[in-house]
């Protein structure tokens, strides 16, 4: 395959990084606009998807608070240079396969190649599923370890149709059991949030992992809801390390109810 003519899209900087690190040089396009959260049916550009893709980015300067909207014009550009794209995604992950089905509704006149990512040997954080990419792309050191397959026209069909589904019903949360979309609200997980966090300090991981949840992002946008809703007064803390990222632990105040 020409590699001029293909772009290999990932869902998350860090693996490209990795597949740099390891020398390895194709065209690379990140997209990861977290589309397994929040409403989806008015496009990539809306004010809702650009709120929760700015969600590690809100507390900064306002230089910095229209990252989503320069980024998918960005995306969107690049790709169209393209006859070819070839999707890195771990199947398993909720995130992974929501944007698969967003790219192959969107660009089905494209040739589209899937590199389905093995899970990685470790079961024990979030079932692992957003550590597969990284796992992977520090393994890979050949381009020739690729194994990738062309979609179908039927499959490509089958997959638009489930991404308009999704659409249609527009729940707050997109999960995977058993390679089924599960489809949650946010006060889902309401209860489960205030039943661990009695403690004045409480890690954002720990909290993920006693509540069961996949993503911190994805506590991140519960604990703004229940904020709004007045459920639950927080604070975030800014990180001491990059200033702009909102530190992975959270302070309790009070709760309102």
């Amino acid at each position: 395959m020409d590699n001029d003519d293909i772009v290999d899209i990932l869902f998350g900087d860090v693996c490209i990084g990795d597949l740099r690190m390891n020398r390895i040089k194709l065209n690379y396009l990140s997209f990861n606009f977290n589309l397994y959260l929040g409403d989806i049916s008015l496009g990539l550009s809306s004010l809702q998807r650009r709120k929760v893709y700015d969600m590690d980015t809100k507390y900064c300067d306002e230089d910095y608070k229209d990252f989503a909207y320069e980024d998918i014009k960005k995306f969107e550009q690049s790709i169209q240079k393209f006859h070819k794209i070839r999707i890195w995604a771990s199947l398993r992950c909720p995130d992974d396969y929501i944007n698969l089905l967003y790219l192959v509704s969107h660009y089905s006149d494209k040739d589209i190649y899937v590199v389905s990512i093995p899970p990685c040997q470790n079961e024990d954080y979030y079932n692992q599923t957003i550590y597969d990419k990284v796992e992977f792309c520090e393994k890979l050191d050949n381009l020739y370890d690729l194994e990738y397959h062309l979609l179908t026209e039927l499959k490509k069909q089958e997959l638009r149709e489930e991404w308009e589904k999704q659409v249609k019903i527009n729940s707050d949360i997109r999960l995977l059991e058993n390679g089924v979309i599960v489809n949650k609200s946010y006060s889902d997980y309401f209860h489960l949030v205030l039943s661990v966090i009695d403690e004045e300090y409480l890690d954002a991981r720990d909290i993920c992992d006693r509540c069961h949840l996949p993503f911190i992002t994805m506590l991140q946008v519960i604990l703004n809801e229940m904020v709004d809703k007045r459920i639950l007064d927080i604070e975030l803390e800014e990180s001491p390390y990059q200033k702009g990222w909102v530190s992975a632990r959270y302070k309790k105040n009070m709760k309102l109810n």
